[in-house]
């Protein structure tokens, strides 16, 4: 059993723009200047994306003032203990390590601005306080100027690069617990999902993650599938069509979609499986690395719809069937009416042609020729009726794909000029104008009866919906390896929205009435032609403005 893998990609939608709208939709996504921002801008800027406050403090404890606080207290705190230790040990040579432990810790809870500031006020303190103690007070003392400045130099670096790293794993830890979050969503999402969801892994196709949707679908808990590769769940024929999509999948990084797969799922988890439609998604799921290390698979059932599809097909089948029998008897009383009638016309022409009949009365013989005229015109109605039953059969014969065709070589010209002719005999009041190509014989494969019938519709309708008085004009082109038929009249013209619609089956355009002619019809007529044309490997078209009238027309292949 083969599977058919049908991969959907997205529409270019850029080949539907115009060129001069896709210019300016490359000029609107170009970026735009950067304006320059002052320096003090952006070090504001930073300072304020650098501070913040400890998390483990409590809600009232975590307002910037607090840091700016300890940032004064804390140095001068350990600067007043780094002085009670050199008085009682003035060989103490570190007494700058304590503030700069103050320093960190200020700089890692509350950031850069913190930071700076213990910074600042310790080295105040330390040069006040600490350093007259150890040596004598005096800028020209070189240990004592490289002191200080060697203080002020670490001590920013440290505030700096310890509010920057604080900020980065606090950064990192938010990201973290709000990937976990969105992860625990997703997860909710898809255990939820009113749609059979699995995950499976890659290259052993095991499934990693499934919904209750899904497990219900094998008669299985989602504990005793997790963990357990495809072909152990699936171990009937459906996997013939689960194992090549997956392994495309794989091999090629691209999504797939099956649409309508019938596959038997374990509903009742009785053992039993029931027949079902879905359609299947599978979806790679790619690492930060681009690499593949998942596929997700969606199933969405179409089980109703498929159903009622099929049992509106099969209401169709029913239909198309009663109307091939009620067809088959019309056909019989109007064949045997229509031959009544023109034994009858032939009798009644023989007697007026003849001598007058001794005795009969002239008005007689007017009654006689009154009576002929009906006849014919009973006849005209007969072949109506026939028409409409051959429609009627047609239509049925191409939904259900049984319409005979008997190709061969015929000419196409000789097939236009006899429906002209026809029409023309039918029609005496009207004017019909025939437009042929210098070359006199056409060839084409086709069925000459199919192909009138294809021409005298396009020429009944013309003649239906325009006035007596506009001509219809009829014209055989030969463009190439083809030739064209078209019949062109001066009528009401039709609308886009009725062309888009007009060779559907059992339409009729709505306003239009007939001109001339009767206007009896099932909306069947242009159906059937274009069903002929495609059978027989042409084409079929209208060109039509509203008030311009319209031209409909037909192509064939040339035979050679």
């Amino acid at each position: 059993m083969s599977t058919q893998i049908k991969q959907e990609r997205m529409p270019d939608f850029r080949q539907e723009i115009p060129p001069e709208t896709d210019k300016l939709l490359v000029c609107s996504a170009s970026p735009a200047p950067k304006e320059r921002v002052p320096w003090a801008v952006r070090l504001k800027n930073f300072l304020q994306s650098s501070s913040f406050s400890p998390e483990w403090l409590p809600p009232s404890l975590q307002s910037p003032f607090v840091g700016y606080l300890l940032a004064v207290l804390l140095p001068i705190l350990m600067v007043g203990c780094v002085y009670l230790i050199t008085c009682f040990l003035p060989s103490f040579r570190f007494a700058s390590a304590p503030i700069i432990l103050a320093v960190v810790l200020i700089s890692l809870g509350w950031g850069t601005l913190s930071g700076l500031l213990a910074t600042l006020v310790g080295t105040l303190a330390l040069t006040i306080l600490v350093v007259p103690s150890l040596m004598p007070l005096t800028f020209d003392h070189d240990e004592y100027v490289y002191s200080a400045i060697m203080f002020t130099i670490i001590g920013i670096s440290l505030s700096l690069l310890t509010s920057q790293t604080q900020h980065a794993r606090r950064q990192s830890t938010r990201a973290q617990v709000s990937a976990e979050s969105t992860r625990g969503f997703l997860y909710h999402i898809l255990m939820h999902a009113p749609t059979p969801i699995a995950v499976v892994s890659v290259p052993e196709y095991r499934f990693e993650l499934i919904n209750s949707h899904a497990s219900r679908c094998f008669g299985m808990c989602a504990s005793t599938i997790l963990g357990r590769s495809v072909g152990e769940i699936i171990t009937h024929d459906d996997i013939r069509q689960v194992i090549p999509a997956l392994d495309w999948v794989q091999k090629t990084g691209n999504e797939l979609s099956l649409q309508e797969r019938p596959f038997f799922v374990d509903l009742r988890c009785d053992g039993g499986r029931v027949k079902q439609y879905f359609n299947i998604y599978y979806q790679p799921m790619f690492s930060l690395q681009g690499v593949l290390d998942g596929i997700i698979i969606f199933g969405v059932d179409i089980t109703e719809q498929v159903e009622a599809r099929q049992k509106i097909e099969q209401l169709l089948s029913q239909l198309d069937s009663f109307i091939g029998v009620v067809a088959h008897e019309l056909r019989t009383p109007l064949t045997a009416t229509k031959t009544s009638l023109q034994i009858a016309q032939r009798k009644l022409k023989r007697t007026l042609t003849t001598q007058p009949l001794p005795g009969v009365s002239l008005q007689k013989n007017e009654v006689l020729g009154a009576l002929r005229k009906n006849l014919m015109r009973a006849e005209q109605q007969v072949d109506l009726q026939n028409r409409l039953v051959g429609d009627l059969l047609d239509a049925s014969r191409m939904r259900s794909d049984r319409l005979e065709l008997h190709s061969r070589h015929c000419d196409i010209t000789r097939i236009v000029q006899e429906c002209v002719d026809v029409q023309r005999e039918q029609h005496p009041q009207r004017v019909l104008t025939l437009k042929m190509p210098s070359t006199q014989n056409i060839s084409i494969m086709a069925d000459p009866d199919r192909v009138g019938q294809v021409v005298t519709n396009y020429l009944t309708n013309a003649l239906k919906y325009s006035d007596a008085e506009y001509p219809v004009a009829v014209e055989v082109t030969l463009k190439g390896a083809h030739v064209r038929v078209s019949v062109c009249d001066q009528g009401p013209g039709l609308q886009p929205e009725q062309q888009e619609h007009l060779w559907d089956r059992f339409y009729r355009v709505p306003g239009i009435h007939v001109r001339s002619g009767s206007g009896v019809g099932l909306g069947l007529g242009l159906y059937i032609c274009r069903s002929i044309m495609e059978r027989l490997g042409g084409t079929t078209g209208v060109q039509s403005r509203t008030g311009e009238g319209s031209t409909f027309w037909f192509t064939l292949p040339v035979s050679a």
